[in-house]
């Protein structure tokens, strides 16, 4: 997760590589990158992608504040085929790479085990829990170097240190089984975290962003240590 937009600037499998010197290089990757994403969203084993549709993902856990610790396993997150590529600019000079890709609707469901505080508010349960956001925007980016490889070819050094950030337009709530399952009291606390669920976004984006970024830079260095660089710009 967030998990297609920056793999499909080093598989050869998929696209045809771009011209270092092209008149508009950021308009060739981000077609070719278009053009990836059918392919990509089906895994690939060979770069140690796997099968984006749906995505399974064996735990994340949250601890967005000392007051609140969030554990979720055995998650599937459905919507990545709805992606849609905004921007890619890929600056051989500078040695950096800058994508956003968003996401009409992501939908996240899993079990959850929760205890702390969400915005002032006591909240203890355990059970099933979905978070569904609406026109969900990632952006990833990180600088990188290049280096020569037993078979001389160059090759993007995998040791990066990417950037993630992501906003989303609406985001509902819905964790089940809450205090012990008194259902009452569950409800009006589902309740209340969809009346404040911009705050509540709020306090939860900076673990979620870590937990984008790890998923997507896993994948990336999985294929950066495949892939020579001379095969995706000639």
């Amino acid at each position: 997760n967030s998990l297609i937009f920056i793999i499909i600037l080093f598989s050869a499998t998929y696209i045809k590589p771009c011209k270092r010197d092209e008149p508009d290089l950021k308009a060739c990757v981000k077609q070719h990158a278009i053009a990836a994403i059918p392919y990509l969203l089906k895994g690939d084993k060979e770069y140690k992608i796997p099968s984006m549709v749906p995505l399974h993902i064996p735990l994340i856990s949250l601890s967005p504040s000392d007051n609140l610790s969030i554990k979720m396993n055995n998650i599937v997150l459905r919507g990545l085929e709805t992606a849609e590529v905004r921007d890619i600019d890929f600056d051989l000079k500078k040695k950096h790479v800058h994508a956003k890709l968003a996401f009409k609707k992501i939908d996240l469901a899993g079990e959850y085990e929760m205890n702390g505080r969400i915005l002032v508010v006591p909240i203890q349960g355990k059970g099933p829990a979905s978070i569904v956001s609406e026109n969900f925007l990632v952006d990833y980016s990180f600088d990188y170097n290049l280096v020569k490889k037993g078979d001389g070819k160059e090759y993007i050094d995998n040791d990066i240190r990417p950037v993630t950030t992501y906003v989303a337009e609406k985001n509902h709530y819905q964790f089940d089984n809450l205090f012990n399952g008194d259902k009452l009291l569950g409800d009006r606390i589902n309740e209340f975290l969809n009346e404040h669920q911009v705050e509540l976004h709020e306090d939860l984006k900076g673990s979620l962003s870590e937990v984008i970024n790890s998923i997507v830079t896993t994948i990336v260095k999985s294929m950066l240590s495949t892939v020579p660089f001379d095969e995706v710009f000639v």
